[in-house]
């Protein structure tokens, strides 16, 4: 999140935009307790993008984990458990889609947890 508002920041200045929003987006989107209220413009914004970066633990989220998990040279074993901090994201949706959609996400990606973890623990 450091390196992206960097980034970020290093993009929005190059072209000359200025962006308070977005720069607070980008390091804060991945805290569930991050409430920007007192600005409509960054709750929905950040409401978008913290919704859309979880998305990704439900029906892609066995991809995303191996290729993560590979990088860093770790076995399954050694992993595994990753999968218990998802729960938490059930409910922790901030669009009305999100909140609509996204705990059945996190269900799917808790089933396909549950039957790594039941493949390799044989």
């Amino acid at each position: 999140m450091v390196e992206g508002t960097n980034t970020a920041m290093k993009i929005l200045t190059g072209v000359g935009i200025e962006s308070d929003v977005i720069v607070t987006v980008v390091r804060n989107h991945d805290h569930m307790d991050f409430n920007p209220t007192n600005n409509p413009t960054m709750e929905i914004v950040f409401g978008s993008v913290f919704d859309a970066d979880h998305f990704r633990y439900g029906l892609e989220r066995e991809d995303t984990f191996w290729r993560m998990k590979e990088k860093k040279g770790k076995t399954a074993s050694e992993v595994i458990h990753d999968y218990q901090f998802l729960p938490a994201y059930t409910h922790a949706w901030k669009t009305s889609y999100g909140k609509k959609v996204g705990p059945k996400y996190i269900e799917f990606g808790l089933a396909i947890a549950r039957h790594i973890e039941e493949t390799f623990s044989v």
